[in-house]
């Protein structure tokens, strides 16, 4: 028997780290990026794109550093050239476990959210343990900074910019909202006769695919979350079509069961 799991791969005072960088050299091993959802923003709202890891040139770093975080901390930066993007390297240098880091740069934005990782010990950042994230380079000749705005941790506190910390907890809410619409849909494909057949998964697809989206006057960021929990369950869908394409011996109502359970262990989240 074989099993489907995808890996899917978001302070009182502004909590700052401006770095300008030309270029960078290996970090130390680290909890990577595909351990973790992202929310990528280049011009308004997106999924993160993954990208390979690639040779990269060793040249000066220039920091300019205005540091007022107390929780994170920008510890290397990496251009690769070859895959026109910028690996940046963060350690939690606090005592608490960060479950969501809000960062900006020249770049774009992005939202790490531990909360989506698959595997529970993925699903926090310890104190002393190092995070990889990846942004793109559009003109490598511009210098680079990033600013880590806030962060959130599992004891359900924060540390930041109070604005940006609420944008971390206002998509996790407008994510656990619109799952919640969703998984009567997952339910039914489990109990479906039908539960193990590719063909629920292109129906899950179309169901939520034309559910219609809900009207409301929350934030930016809340519409995010709900955007995110429709992404994350279609990237899902075509993960466990893919495997089981390829191993039709793989059981797609277990995968099924499992993503449920994942899932329901974010709505019943207390934010």
């Amino acid at each position: 028997m074989h099993e489907l799991n995808a890996n899917v791969g978001n302070f009182p005072q502004l909590s700052m780290w401006l770095i300008t960088v030309w270029a960078g050299a290996q970090p130390p091993d680290c909890v990577s990026a595909r351990n973790a959802a992202r929310s990528f923003r280049p011009m308004g709202a997106g999924r993160a794109r993954r990208i390979q890891d690639r040779s990269v040139q060793k040249k000066p770093v220039k920091f300019d550093s205005r540091n007022k975080t107390s929780a994170l901390e920008v510890t290397d930066i990496q251009i690769w050239n070859e895959a026109a993007s910028v690996k940046v390297v963060l350690k939690n240098i606090s005592t608490k476990s960060i479950n969501g880091i809000q960062l900006s740069s020249n770049q774009g934005s992005v939202r790490v959210e531990f909360l989506d990782a698959h595997e529970p010990d993925r699903q926090r950042l310890l104190p002393g343990q190092t995070y990889v994230e990846m942004f793109p380079l559009t003109n490598s000749a511009e210098p680079f900074t990033v600013s880590v705005l806030a962060v959130t941790f599992d004891d359900k506190t924060s540390d930041g910019d109070s604005g940006s910390a609420k944008e971390i907890i206002d998509a996790r809410r407008g994510h656990a909202k619109e799952m919640k619409r969703m998984l009567p849909l997952l339910e039914a494909a489990i109990a479906s006769p039908e539960g193990d057949s590719p063909k629920i998964l292109d129906k899950l697809k179309s169901q939520v695919e034309t559910l219609p989206a809900e009207q409301s006057g929350d934030s930016f960021a809340f519409r995010e979350g709900q955007q995110a929990a429709r992404e994350d369950l279609l990237y899902d869908f075509q993960f466990f079509k893919e495997r089981q394409s390829a191993n039709p011996q793989v059981q797609i109502r277990r995968a099924l069961a499992k993503a449920k359970t994942r899932y329901d262990k974010r709505i019943d989240y207390d934010f």
